[in-house]
Parts: structure tokens; sequence; C-alpha cells
């Protein structure tokens, strides 16, 4: 299996789980299946999971494989959605739509919903519909994957005010403005008090953490990397053809500046931080983490195509695939990240810190 959840039952005789088998041959993710299996009373339960291996789990995968197509991913938004995410949009659309302060907006592969008052759609919905195709384009060049992304949709859940963003996320966000909810799988947010300025670059940096979840195929990256991507996107501008722009981040690109040598020093245990480890610590120490996230998202993308012989050309590239082909966020580390291949990297961007 690719993925499993095995929900709990009181019932002796009954499995219920969420699944997502893999092609054996193509290691490549299918779509997912819920199964409830349910042994009869003189029945062992072992010999009913012997029956669904025989008649439907030999078999699951093929259809779904074969009716998938894959796509470049220069030709990311190109191409039609995939059925699950049509199913998706529908489902979306039907949860707002007898709720007459609830609206809902949609372009090829972005849903919008949201209960703003009319001026603040109207600026902020137009905005975002816009842009955010514009920017899943530059995230698949970012971080190409070998997956049918492109079959996914983005969902964008917006509150009129904090009070019911809380409601809807829960206390334990209460330190967030917006997220992406890998469970609804959907970006949600809400209207900061002083209007919609900033908070296109906040839905920029949470669609990046959407899209890297797609394209690992929900497999948990390392946090300088998906953090650190996303903080680069945040801070990025589009141009009147919308293409993206890479901006420096002035106040993180002055504390990497600062402190370019110290910080090469601890580079490598810092590449290997879990998510807890990251978040750890006082505002300042995370911010500092942040910081040097977005500085590496920044090398990779700005000054990685400088180094001579562009060693770097396919980190990102390979990182993703490593992630899904190992389902391990340690073991993809490992596979790219070698002990070698990780002195260069880390001398390379400080040279690169050290010269701006």
């Amino acid at each position: 299996m690719k993925e499993l959840f095995a929900y709990p039952s009181t019932n002796d005789h009954v499995f219920a789980a969420a699944f997502r088998p893999r092609s054996p041959e193509r290691r490549e993710a299918t779509d997912w299946y819920l199964v409830v299996l349910e042994a009869a009373n003189d029945e062992a339960l072992d010999e009913a999971f012997r029956r669904l291996d025989e008649d439907f789990l030999d078999h699951v995968y093929v259809p779904a494989a074969r009716a998938r197509t894959k796509s470049p991913d220069a030709d990311y938004g190109k191409t039609s959605l995939g059925h699950e995410a049509i199913l998706l949009r529908e489902a979306v659309r039907r949860s707002v739509a007898n709720y007459d302060h609830w609206h809902f907006a949609a372009t090829e592969d972005v849903v919008v919903i949201d209960n703003l008052d009319d001026s603040s759609r109207a600026t902020f919905v137009t905005s975002l519909t816009n842009s955010l195709p514009c920017l899943r384009r530059a995230y698949a060049a970012c971080a190409p994957t070998p997956l049918p992304a492109t079959n996914q949709l983005a969902v964008v859940r917006v509150f009129a005010t904090r009070e019911e963003y809380l409601a809807y996320v829960g206390v334990k966000h209460k330190w967030t403005a917006a997220l992406w909810d890998t469970l609804h799988r959907e970006l949600v947010l809400y209207l900061p008090l002083d209007g919609t300025k900033g908070l296109l670059q906040t839905v920029w940096h949470e669609a990046f953490h959407q899209y890297l979840a797609y394209a690992a195929a929900l497999v948990t990256s390392a946090p300088w990397f998906n953090e650190g991507n996303a903080e680069m996107f945040e801070h990025s501008t589009l141009d009147r053809k919308g293409k993206v722009v890479f901006e420096r981040h002035a106040e993180a690109a002055a504390y990497v500046q600062s402190y370019a040598a110290e910080l090469a020093a601890i580079l490598p245990s810092f590449l290997s931080l879990d998510y807890a480890e990251f978040y750890d610590g006082t505002q300042e120490e995370i911010a500092a983490r942040y910081h040097l996230a977005w500085s590496l998202a920044y090398f990779l993308e700005v000054g990685a195509p400088d180094v001579r012989f562009q060693p770097f050309a396919n980190t990102r590239r390979d990182y993703v695939k490593a992630l899904i082909d190992t389902s391990s966020t340690a073991e993809a580390d490992r596979v790219v990240f070698n002990e070698e291949f990780r002195k260069q990297f880390i001398a390379a961007w400080l040279d690169f810190w050290k010269h701006q």
C-alpha cells in the first residue's frame, strides 16, 4: 500500500479503511478507495482479507493507472482536471449552495468559497483567481514531480472574520493567519482587519504547501524545503505577463549575510530538522529558521544556476522524486543529500551569500 488509514471499529468482524494502492511495476500512486470489509458470523476476518486480496486488491490499480495520463511539468495547468478533482469541485460547490452569505468562484483548477462582503470579494477573489494559476505553474517548475499533479484542484476557503476562521481550524492554530488543511484539502484563511493587503502573498505561501503535498504523494518533506520555498513564493511578485519574479526578502537576506559563516556551520543539522524542532523555541528563533530556510530556497532558485557545471540543477526535482520513491523524509534526505553532496551544497550556498 502507498497509504493506508484504518478506522477503529468495535465490531471484531468488521474492518474499515481508506487506502491507496500502488502499481508494483510503475510505482505510481493510483486513486483513493474506501473499503468496509465485513466477515460472516462463521468466517474468520483473515479469510475475508484473503478474499479481498484475491478478488479486489490484485486488480484495483489497473483501471486507475490506465486512465491516467502523465503530463510534462511545463504543461502544468493546461490539462483538464482529473475525475477526482472534478468531484471535489462539485462537492465544494454543493457545500455552500444553500447558504446566501457564502459564494463560489472557480477557474480551470482553482475554486474559492468565501463569505466576504461584495467590496472585499471584488478585489481579493478576482486577484486570487487570476494569480494562483500562475503561481501553480511556478510551483511545478520549482519542485517538479513525476506524478500527474496537473489533475489536482486548489480549493481556497476565505472567512470574513478571524473568529469564524478559528472556529473552523481550531484553537491549536490560533497563531496562524492561514493554513493548508490536509484533512479538508483546502487552503483556509480569513480577512484581516486591515483588509486584503498582504493577504495574497500569504495565500501564495500556503498554496505551495498544498502543491507540494500533492506533488510528493502526501509524503512529508523536510521543513527547510517546504517552508523555505513557501517563504520564497510569499515574497515574490507577478509581472504584467503573469511571470513570477523572486524578490529578495530583505530581512532574511540581511540576517543570513550577517551570520553566513556561523549559519554554514549549523546547516548540516538544520537540513535534518523535523517539524517539532523547526517550530521549537521563541518567536525570534523560529523567525531565524524561516530566514535560513528562505535563503536555501532562494539560493537554489537564483544562485544555483550560476554555479560552475550546475551541480544543483536537478536537486529539487530529485528530492521530490526521492520522497515519492522512499515514502520517507529521512530516506529522501539520505538519497539526495549524501555527505559529499551536502558539503558541496553548503559551500556553494556560503559562497553565494558572501558575495551578495
